[in-house]
């Protein structure tokens, strides 16, 4: 799974040290270093403001010819001030839109603000201009401008960068004290209002204002609409008070900036006050309702019982051993008491003041590095009670820094490289200090603003104060006043991903582990520079004791010339591209030669501009002519590739030949390279076809796996086996590799592997290396599991329903919880307190009587309808008893209201009952005859309920329960023939129904029966005793010949790719509809121009009969011609025109795809991402596509076609 990673370290007893976020993406390097800058950084209106770029190839040059964008746009810009944390200057548009009686909506500012998008291509310097001219706007407050520049490198590939500027539409901005919600009425209410310069609202500015105070009222009439009548509430505002005010900023009776006004509302209502400039439309504004019945007893005036001491210090640094004097101010004489603290109180002592002023000397120990806190609490005596101030604070940090700990370290290394060769870097720091260095692509760090790291800043960075401080002085003086990777995940999403691995980016990233220095400080590493052009940045941090330092070098790596392919990150069938190769001469020497393209694997050179077909061997394509490159700058030679029908990596590889004559001196004859590994994918998903059966000993059982998958991506598999879960053992597969990593299908992938692991190691088996792998061990799947169900427990007790979630699933819980005790039963190592956390809140759970309504089919299969407790109630109460609790109280509930129970609640209640040894309970609650009430459908959250799923529950408990019921076989052998027949089944249908078939099997796998395997009359293998796996079978005549007695039973499965991509497009329960726009959100074609920003819009929908549907999974195939922007990594584009933009559960980005997991209901919802067109040519469109996880039967597949980009 792509995304965010949390690294915690932590020690032996589990207390956290440290942690760490860590990106997961699929993502090429950058290869320009872009700047943006917006001049004036504060402009008026009427001025122009010009976006300045620079470009330069992280190789060296300036990125000269590059096309660029700049997006202008402007919002208001909301203070919050430190100084007036009470006070708000939103602006308001003057302008409302009326909705209802009880709801009012604000016209945005930003809607008058228009986006303005310039474009240009940088000069021989790498520098362009865009200017953009703000309008004449006034009494807007101030604005924030943003420039969102995109420079785009010679393959297309956009750099985002971002620069801001504000613009200041008003002198002077007017600042309103929040009012309370609720006053009373004919009691006046105190409005503090205040001015503040537009450059610094720190600043106060007098200046005269407007003051007007609005009461809203709403009155109701009828109106004729289209022939009909219909009530409709109108606003109507009624000007109370309009004034011109000074406003002066003097401060009040507890040192209140501003300026107060009195208004005493006379009616009951909704009121608001407005202070503007004279004659401004625009103001700012605050509501509140008046009441008037019961009038409040107490005043509306606060006063604050607390001031501020003020702490000078004699110095900006200390050190240890030295000593602190500070200076503290009081706003009254008294006496103070003085405190040193960081994440404790280390020292305190009490001094009096002289008048309003105290002198204090603190020393300084070690203890105190990296920084203390010195505060000081004023207590005033109770003297004269005309002040109101009874304490004051104050705190002030004081910086310790202890000589010594700040390691030197100075890297030597050349400034300059060519690629494919060795460089030795050296670093000088403390002798026999640790180091350690890496070596990284400059273009990998730049996308999240890597910045090298700093040991020495931090671990003496400043600490936090971690003391709170409380009193009760302000209650003394009532008079006064005053208030205060495993599971069911299938290895990352690996069904939904390209089925053909590729290594199309060669990332640098070379890490030397931990060094030691000599004697006289010195490390030297030798590391490889790889085919490679651009900036390696050397870090290096050392650490000595409590010493640390930290340094970092800039390597360029540039040939004498530089190849740049302009590839795409993969290709599907039938695609054609142009590819243009940029050829730079970073000498000062003019390079003449001859360019080749060589192809391997499927893709071919179709056409070139001055290409021409070579005599060499292969698909070799040489320039028809030599190439001219002059000093510092570049050519570029564009050629056309189109994909074979097939799939697999290809490989494009591109030199340039210098001819001797012509090269600077000291060169020999020398070809430069570059080769790049292409990925081919199907513009259509990956599909699975399984089989099996059972055959009798002395039998022939012929089998013909005849397929149309393409070669490079099928798979096929034939497993013979006495044990009859063979005939089962698509399910078990499935959930060994369902690709999704939410909690219930961790724990059904993990669950059947308890008594299945010899099975689940016979399908998954590999040879070679693979076999060895953890990946294919079960009892690995089980403790990982194990581990990972664990890591989602929440502050309740309950699981989260996904890898760092906010919410959890109390089926799902309790389903873990089964799945933790079976396991600890089994041996495994389950940690104590999570499960009895666990098992707590399902305890806590049963306290509520929760009902739901339920649809159930009665033996003739009609429908009916009625009022059942929660099954996750039973459920909760069968997995208390394995564990061996009760809840005697729910328990003789639920068996006095029998009639609140689903018959296989009714089954789960009686084997609750027998694991606690209450056998006349058991037989008392048991229907005595099963299969007469059936769920009338799937349910696809909450409980998960389902007939077969329920059934097999059923089974399983009946087995725990009550070995010998005679119900066990009846329900077994109609669970197996459903099982077999079902054309799908969920993951909870699959692992109940495996547990419980599983349990009997055990007790039955009694055949002697073996068979050869034959393939067109040859035998490939021979079943003896143990399971028989035999792999690429598809496409062959087989023949399975048994002797013996008993049976044999049988598993096939191919997958792979059909050549053509085709896939049936159909709506079955879901619909899903992918939309093109442009930046504007105007709806566009599938033909784009190259750099364009491509705005996808994926909208689900299901039937309203259907319901809520949850757990959908949406997949969008890219077409090769387009990228995703990801929000993840770089700078995140505003849309603000996406008003009814949905947010996915979770969010996947890949090169080719993107997969999104959501809740598909009766409204559309509608999901948004960035794409940009990158490379030119016509490119294969895969669907979009969307299913249910846990139902394939509800799925949509729309959208297929051709994408142009010109």
């Amino acid at each position: 799974m792509t995304g965010l990673y949390t690294l915690e370290v932590l020690t032996g007893n589990d207390v956290l040290l440290t942690s760490r976020q860590i990106s997961v993406e699929e993502f090429i390097p950058d290869r320009l270093k872009v700047t943006v800058q917006a001049t004036p950084a504060v402009a008026k209106p009427g001025q122009s403001v010009e976006a300045q770029i620079t470009a330069l190839n992280l190789f060296g040059p300036p990125a000269a010819d590059r096309k660029f964008e700049v997006e202008f746009s402007l919002k208001q810009k909301v203070y919050s001030s430190g100084r007036f944390p009470d006070f708000s200057f939103a602006v308001n548009s003057g302008k409302n839109t009326q909705r209802n009686a009880s709801s009012e909506d604000d016209s945005s500012l930003s809607d008058r603000f228009e986006k303005t998008v310039r474009e240009g291509t940088t000069d021989s310097n790498g520098k362009g201009i865009a200017t953009y001219n703000v309008s004449d706007y006034t009494d807007l407050g101030n604005l924030e401008g943003t420039a969102f520049a995109t420079v785009f490198d010679e393959s297309g590939r956009p750099v985002n960068r971002l620069a801001t500027f504000e613009v200041r539409t008003q002198a002077v901005l007017f600042g309103i004290k929040k009012l309370p919600e609720l006053v009373s009425t004919r009691q006046p209410v105190a409005i503090h209002v205040l001015s503040v310069k537009a450059q610094d609202v720190l600043e106060l500015a007098p200046a005269q204002a407007e003051v007007k105070i609005v009461r809203l009222l709403w009155e109701t009439v009828i109106e004729r609409q289209g022939g009909r009548y219909t009530y409709v509430s109108q606003k109507k505002e009624q000007l109370m008070s309009s004034s011109i005010k000074q406003i002066t900023n003097s401060a009040t009776g507890r040192g209140e900036a501003g300026t107060r006004l009195d208004f005493t509302p006379v009616y009951s209502g909704e009121y608001e006050v407005r202070v503007s400039r004279p004659g401004a439309v625009t103001y700012v504004s605050q509501r509140f309702y008046a009441y008037g019945f019961g009038d409040t007893q107490s005043n509306s005036f606060e006063v604050n019982n607390e001031g501020e001491v003020t702490i000078e210090a004699d110095k900006a640094k200390y050190q240890p051993g030295e000593t602190a004097s500070l200076l503290l101010k009081t706003p009254f004489p008294g006496r103070v008491l003085v405190t040193v603290e960081r994440d404790k109180v280390l020292n305190h002592f009490y001094v009096n003041t002289d008048q309003k002023s105290a002198r204090v000397r603190i020393p300084i120990s070690a203890g105190h590095v990296p920084n203390v806190y010195v505060t000081a609490t004023a207590i005033r005596a109770i003297t004269d009670n005309r002040l109101p101030l009874t304490v004051a604070r104050g705190f002030v940090p004081l910086s310790v820094e202890k000589p010594g700990t700040k390691l030197a370290v100075a890297i030597k290394a050349p400034q300059q490289s060519r690629s494919q060769t060795f460089q030795t870097i050296e670093v000088t720091t403390a002798p026999r200090a640790a180091v350690t260095l890496a070596v990284v692509d400059e273009g990998i760090l730049q996308m999240k603003d890597y910045r090298t790291p700093d040991p020495y800043g931090h671990f003496y960075q400043k600490r936090a104060l971690e003391v709170q401080a409380y009193d009760v002085y302000p209650f003394l003086l009532p008079e006064l006043g005053g208030n205060s990777s495993t599971g069911g995940d299938g290895y990352d999403l690996g069904r939904r991903t390209t089925p053909v691995p590729s290594r199309r980016v060669q990332l640098v990233a070379k890490w030397s582990g931990i060094l030691r220095a000599d004697a006289q400080g010195k490390v030297r590493y030798r590391v490889r520079v790889p085919q490679f052009s651009g900036a390696l940045r050397v870090m290096a941090v050392a650490y000595k004791g409590e010493a640390f330092g930290a340094a970092e070098h800039t390597m360029r790596v540039a040939d004498p010339v530089v190849i740049s392919t302009s590839l795409p990150r993969f290709l599907s069938p039938g695609d054609t591209i142009d590819v243009p190769v940029t050829l730079t001469n970073t000498t000062e020497k003019t390079i003449t030669g001859q360019m080749l393209i060589r192809c391997e694997g499927p893709i071919a050179v179709t056409k070139s501009t001055g290409i021409e077909k070579g005599v060499g061997p292969g698909n070799v394509f040489y320039t028809d002519a030599i190439i001219t490159l002059p000093v510092n700058s570049e050519r570029r030679v564009v050629f056309r590739l189109i994909a074979k029908p097939e799939i697999g990596n290809s490989k494009v590889g591109v030199a340039f030949e210098v001819q001797s004559e012509k090269l600077p001196p000291g060169y020999h004859h020398k070809i430069y390279s570059e080769y790049t590994e292409l990925l081919i994918r199907s513009a259509s998903p990956l599909q699975k076809r399984t089989g099996s059966g059972v055959v009798a000993g002395g039998q022939i059982q012929n089998l013909n796996l005849k397929t149309d998958f393409l070669t490079a991506s099928m798979r096929s598999q034939l497993v013979v086996s006495r044990s009859p879960m063979t005939e089962f053992a698509k399910d078990l597969r499935y959930l060994l590799q369902y690709p999704y990593g939410c909690l219930e299908q961790i724990v059904s992938a993990a669950f059947p592997q308890l008594y299945y692991g010899d099975l689940a190691a016979t399908l998954s088996q590999q040879k070679g290396q693979q076999a060895k792998a953890a990946g294919y061990n079960p009892n690995y799947h089980v403790q990982e599991a194990i581990r990972k169900v664990e890591a989602q427990q929440l502050y309740n007790g309950s699981l989260s329903y996904w890898p760092g979630g906010d919410y959890d699933n109390w089926w799902a819980t309790a389903y873990a919880a089964h799945f933790l005790l079976e396991a600890q039963q089994a041996g495994f190592q389950v940690n104590k307190a999570v499960l009895d956390k666990t098992l707590a809140y399902l305890q806590f759970r049963l306290r509520k009587r929760e009902t739901e309504p339920y649809n159930y089919l009665d033996a003739k299969n009609a429908i009916h309808l009625k009022t059942i407790a929660k099954k996750e109630i039973t459920y909760s109460l069968y997995v208390l008893a394995l564990a061996g609790r009760q809840d005697a109280v729910a328990l003789n509930y639920y068996k006095a209201n029998r009639q609140l129970l689903s018959q296989d609640s009714r089954v789960l209640l009686a084997a609750t009952y027998a694991l606690n040894g209450d056998q006349r309970s058991f037989q008392a609650v048991l229907p005595t005859r099963l299969g007469t009430e059936t769920a009338a459908r799937r349910y696809f959250d909450g409980s998960f309920s389902s007939p077969l799923r329920d059934q097999a529950l059923t089974l399983n408990a009946l087995l725990a329960a009550d070995p010998n019921n005679p119900q066990i076989a009846p329900q077994a052998r109609q669970l197996s023939r459903q099982m077999k027949q079902a054309g799908w089944l969920s993951t909870q249908e699959r692992a109940f129904g495996l547990l419980a078939l599983g349990k009997i099997a055990r007790q039955n796998a009694r055949s002697t029966a073996t068979a050869t395997l034959l393939a067109e009359g040859k035998k490939l293998g021979e079943f003896l005793a143990k399971d028989l796996t035999v792999n690429n079978v598809a496409n062959r005549a087989l023949s399975l010949r048994t002797s013996g007695t008993g049976s044999l039973y049988y598993f096939w499965e191919t997958e792979g790719i059909s050549p053509g991509g085709q896939i049936q497009e159909e709506d079955a329960y879901l619909r899903v509809r992918r939309q093109y726009l442009n930046r504007a959100g105007q709806p566009i074609g599938n033909t784009f121009r190259q750099n364009d920003l491509v705005i996808v819009k994926i909208t689900l929908q299901a039937p309203e009969a259907a319901g809520d549907i949850p757990n959908v999974a949406i997949t969008d195939l890219l077409p090769a011609g387009l990228e995703i922007e990801n929000p993840r990594i770089g700078a995140i584009r505003d849309i603000t025109w996406a008003t009814d933009a949905a947010q996915p559960d979770y969010l996947d980005l890949r090169d080719d795809r993107i997969n999104l997991f959501t809740t598909a209901t009766d409204k559309p919802k509608s999901f948004y991402y960035v794409a940009r067109a990158v490379s030119k040519g016509t490119f294969r469109l895969g669907p979009v596509s969307a299913d249910a996880m846990y139902n394939a039967e509800y799925h949509s597949y729309h959208g297929a076609g051709v994408v142009k980009v010109r």
